[in-house]
C-alpha cells in the first residue's frame, strides 16, 4: 500500500513537468513533494524527506514572491 503512495507522488511529479505555466507547475509539484515527504517519513528515508521538504519550501517562497507582483 505504501508503494502506491510513492507511485502516485512520482506520477504527480511527472505531471508537474508537463505544466507550461510556472505557477501551476509549482502548485502541482508542491503537492507531489508533500506526498513524497509523507511517503519517505513512513519509510524512514530521511534524505528524501529533506530533499522534498526543501523543494516544498522553495516552491512556496516562489509562489509567495509571484503573488506579490
Amino acid at each position: 500500500m505504501l508503494d502506491y503512495l510513492g507511485y502516485i507522488a512520482s506520477g504527480i511529479i511527472l505531471l508537474s513537468m508537463l505544466m507550461k505555466d510556472m505557477k501551476k507547475f509549482r502548485i502541482v509539484n508542491t503537492a507531489a513533494c508533500l506526498l513524497f515527504v509523507v511517503y519517505a517519513t513512513i519509510k524512514g528515508d530521511y534524505p528524501i524527506v529533506f530533499l522534498n521538504a526543501t523543494v516544498v519550501l522553495i516552491n512556496v517562497l516562489f509562489l509567495i514572491k509571484s503573488n506579490k507582483k
